[in-house]
């Protein structure tokens, strides 16, 4: 019994050893958690700051037109200089070390392969594609709290990252009509009738000289191998002067880096060498028909015997209306070209022969022979790959915007790679006044909704109006009285904007709908903005229209202030429409009545020096969109 004390002061000792020892354990185990936990949450930082640093390495590796692909060094410099800045602002700042790695350099890097196996066998193409996949490693020493008891001040922690910055292909859409060259000093002599091909010889019409090497801003700033352009110039037609896909124009642009030396002015006939009579601006603007002059009654033929004006003799003079005062209106020989008296002496001169096979040289036919052959040899039917059969009329009008819009947008959608930012640069000086026709873009009606031009109801696009003599034909109802719209421009205050659509409930919003195949209000400006949206949109107020448009970056230019009160809306459509693929004009709309405010993706440059400004900051806005 006199054991039993001893016996318990000895139990209470034991349980304070163990308790102390069972103290000290778990302190050891919650400083492990701590700095688990700590090593961890900076783990997870440096993960973070890797993956955007890699992202900035990336855009760097390619954005940057002094790097030298053969200077290994200076590249890789670059790019590590660029993934410490995105780490330092991470505030991962205690690096003991950062690695860059790009596949392109494996014949400089001959330890890639030893040192990220990984990277090497998984992600280097084998193909001989370029990528802009940069590898970015970088370690850190992690500090810890209670492990430091034990001698362990800090843990190195190691992570990477692949990051690839997306391909640009870049379209460049210039407006190649002939105001392009107002700058030039023969433009304004001759009575204003000028003829580029001096100015086209030497590449000096300006300013389309100067915006050419304005737009190489856009060429220089991409990366061969990795990025592609395109060049398409529209006027009377849309040509594509380099296609996104051909491996022979991207080296001619983006090694020789003189991608526009092949883009040339157009020559627009002049005005003043029609006769008098049969153009008559003072009394009756719009008795001709601009896309055709020949085409008096818009069927699309040089034969207007339907509307009883028809002259068998060659020779017979057509434009004395004393002669018949019947006709006040000059009549047509289906037979010649006769709607210009190019050497100004008031009398025709017809001639035998087709193009520059045509006798007498110096007729009034055979120079428009001449003019037809002249202006087709640089243009190429996109169907035929051949010159166009029958080759394009005379034409009084050369901005086919629609044209532009469609053919690049068809580049994109064509050739266009679905890893890359597709982008779209527009430039025009002036305003819509043409469309497509049914020899530039042909009707087919095999696909669903047809496509093209309908050579039937619109043989000349979308310039509607006929002439009218003595009452007939009657005009078409509803559509204009007697005449074509003057230039083919739409200059109704504000346009109002028409559609054709089997089913008018899938319209645009507050257009006014038309069934197929015919409406006599639907425009030229009408077309280019279907053009737009069947490129871009994507997005509709209207829940019943469905867009079917891609994801297209649009930058739009009006260039000049002469055009621009007519001409700038059209462009920040455009704009609107090419920036978040919707029709929300919102960041223009403050500055409706000021064309020469930039706004959205609209730009005004009044000269080639904003011009210059323009272009470089848009280049800053496309590797924008790179990094989103």
């Amino acid at each position: 019994m006199r054991m039993l004390p001893f016996i318990k002061k000895r139990d209470q000792g034991q349980v304070l050893v163990i308790f102390a020892v069972a103290i000290f354990a778990l302190l050891i185990l919650v400083g492990l958690a701590i700095d688990g936990t700590q090593l961890f949450l900076n783990y997870t930082r440096l993960k973070r700051a890797v993956d955007a640093a890699a992202v900035a390495a990336a855009i760097d590796f390619k954005k940057d037109p002094n790097l030298d692909i053969v200077d290994i060094d200076a590249m890789v410099n670059k790019m590590k200089q660029s993934a410490v800045e995105i780490l330092d602002m991470q505030q991962v700042t205690d690096t003991v070390g950062i690695n860059v790695y790009t596949c392109d350099l494996l014949d400089l890097h001959t330890d890639l392969q030893a040192k990220v196996p990984d990277f090497y066998l998984n992600q280097c193409p084998k193909s001989g594609e370029k990528k802009k996949l940069v590898y970015v490693q970088a370690s850190e020493n992690s500090p810890t709290n209670f492990v430091t008891l034990i001698g362990i001040h800090s843990i190195p922690i190691t992570t990477n990252a692949i990051a690839e910055a997306a391909p640009v292909d870049l379209v460049i859409v210039l407006d190649t009509s002939e105001s392009m060259g107002r700058d030039d000093p023969a433009f304004s002599l001759n009575n204003g009738d000028f003829n580029p091909a001096a100015c086209n010889a030497a590449h000096t019409c300006q300013p389309l000289e100067s915006a050419k090497a304005d737009a190489k801003i856009l060429v220089d700033g991409l990366y061969p191998g990795y990025d592609r352009v395109a060049i398409v110039t529209f006027d009377t037609v849309a040509q594509t002067i380099y296609n996104l896909g051909d491996p022979s124009g991207a080296a001619d642009i983006l090694v020789n880096k003189d991608p526009l030396h092949k883009v040339l002015l157009h020559d627009d006939p002049f005005p003043g060498k029609m006769f008098t009579s049969w153009d008559n601006y003072g009394n009756n603007a719009g008795r001709f028909n601009p896309i055709n002059p020949e085409d008096r009654n818009n069927d699309g033929l040089d034969d207007d015997s339907s509307i009883g004006c028809a002259i068998t003799d060659p020779n017979g003079d057509r434009w004395d209306s004393t002669t018949d005062p019947n006709h006040p209106i000059p009549c047509d020989n289906p037979l010649v070209l006769d709607a210009f008296d190019w050497n100004g002496d008031g009398l025709f001169t017809s001639g035998v022969g087709i193009g520059y096979a045509c006798t007498p040289a110096s007729s009034d036919t055979c120079v428009s022979q001449k003019w037809i052959a002249d202006s087709n040899k640089n243009y190429i039917d996109p169907n035929t790959k051949l010159a166009y059969n029958p080759p394009l009329p005379i034409s009084m009008v050369s901005t086919c915007t629609g044209c532009g819009i469609r053919v690049a947008s068809n580049q994109l959608v064509q050739f266009g790679r679905t890893n890359a930012v597709w982008v779209m640069v527009f430039l025009s000086d002036g305003v819509a006044n043409m469309s497509d026709t049914p020899q530039t873009f042909p009707y087919d009606a095999t696909v669903t909704p047809p496509v093209g031009v309908n050579p039937a109801y619109y043989p000349n696009g979308y310039c509607g109006g006929h002439i009218v003599i003595n009452g007939f034909p009657a005009p078409v109802s509803g559509g204009p009285p007697n005449y074509w719209m003057t230039y083919c421009q739409d200059n109704t205050n504000p346009p109002k904007r028409h559609c054709i659509n089997d089913v008018p409930a899938t319209c645009p919003p507050d257009s006014m709908p038309s069934t197929p195949p015919y409406s006599p209000f639907y425009s030229v400006l009408d077309y280019a903005k279907d053009q737009t949206d069947a490129a871009a949109l994507r997005v509709s107020a209207n829940t019943y229209e469905k867009p079917t448009g891609n994801d297209i970056a649009i930058y739009t230019i009006m260039f000049g202030a002469g055009l621009a009160p007519q001409g700038a809306p059209l462009l920040r459509y455009m704009a609107a429409v090419g920036d978040k693929g919707n029709r929300d004009e919102a960041a223009c709309a403050l500055y409706e009545t000021d064309p020469t405010h930039n706004c959205g993706q609209y730009y005004f440059a009044r000269n080639t020096y904003d011009l210059e400004q323009v272009f470089v900051d848009i280049a800053s806005r496309i590797y924008t969109k790179i990094s989103e």
